[in-house]
């Protein structure tokens, strides 16, 4: 168990090592929230490279489904 302490923050250093991600992580601690429309308009890239940075970030965020009402 011990090794997997160092595993999990080269994991976050490796993550947050891209400037996107990092942006990303920037945004949601400076509001607590935001939504993905305000991020990727913040960031000014393709809607792709979005979510794969989101992707990338696993854990470290966590990710509210809109509900869409009838």
């Amino acid at each position: 168990m011990a090794r997997e302490e160092p595993r999990k923050i080269e994991r976050i250093y490796k993550v947050l090592g891209h400037p996107h991600r990092k942006r990303i992580i920037e945004m949601i601690g400076e509001k607590g929230k935001c939504s993905s429309k305000e991020l990727l308009e913040n960031l000014n890239i393709s809607t792709g490279a979005f979510y794969y940075h989101i992707d990338s970030l696993g854990d470290l965020i966590t990710q509210a489904r809109a509900l869409k009402l009838p």
